[in-house]
């Protein structure tokens, strides 16, 4: 992410971060994957990409859940699915949708 940092802030560098993070969350290292997806959202906030934002803070939402940090993770996936609702992304909403609902419930 260092390189993509020195060729300036896009849109198109939120997700291959996400992605990161995702990967972090499957291996197990939290603290990793938790940096990924804080950084993630800020620049996805920083170009105004919603559904980065929303993908970041999906991301976040499970980090949380790992870490039974129950009412952040529900707080931040519910916001994840009301943003791929608004931009019409279903199929990323269900997911979101069923990460806040089976795994917080």
């Amino acid at each position: 992410m260092a390189l993509f940092d020195d060729l300036g802030a896009d849109a198109a560098m939120v997700f291959p971060g996400v992605l990161l993070g995702t990967a972090a969350v499957h291996l197990g290292w939290y603290e990793s994957a938790h940096s990924q997806g804080q950084a993630s959202l800020a620049l996805a906030q920083e170009v105004d990409d919603q559904a980065g934002v929303a993908h970041a803070l999906l991301l976040l939402g499970r980090v949380a859940l790992v870490r039974e940090a129950y009412v952040e993770a529900q707080s931040l996936l519910s916001e994840s699915v009301t943003i791929f609702q608004t931009s019409g992304k279903q199929d990323e909403m269900a997911q979101a949708l069923a990460w806040a609902i089976v795994f917080t419930s």
